[in-house]
């Protein structure tokens, strides 16, 4: 299988949904132990932020049905999950 990026235009002819446009860094993701509890959360976010090398620079598009991460770059979608219910969505700033 062959992964193609897809673009912002291309999502957006899908439909019309209202979704909230953040700028953030992505970090990267990692597989854990546990889906929910704030320690798993801490121990994460402590792990993949040690490189900032890898850091990139995100638009992240939260709404009501998925949350989408594209990067500011070339607005390619990174990452893209579809959700019923969203309980918590952390965000944090950093002025270092």
């Amino acid at each position: 299988m062959v992964y193609q990026p897809k673009t912002l235009a291309m999502i957006r002819k899908k439909g019309t949904e209202k979704y909230k446009r953040l700028e953030a860094v992505y970090l990267g993701s990692r597989f854990v132990t546990s889906p929910h509890g704030i320690r798993v959360v801490n121990e994460s976010v402590s792990y993949l932020s040690r490189d900032k090398s890898k850091w990139i620079p995100v638009y992240v598009d939260v709404a009501s049905s998925h949350i989408r991460i594209l990067d500011t770059k070339n607005e390619i979608v990174l990452k893209e999950h579809r959700i019923r219910f969203l309980s918590f969505l952390g965000i944090a700033h950093d002025d270092q």
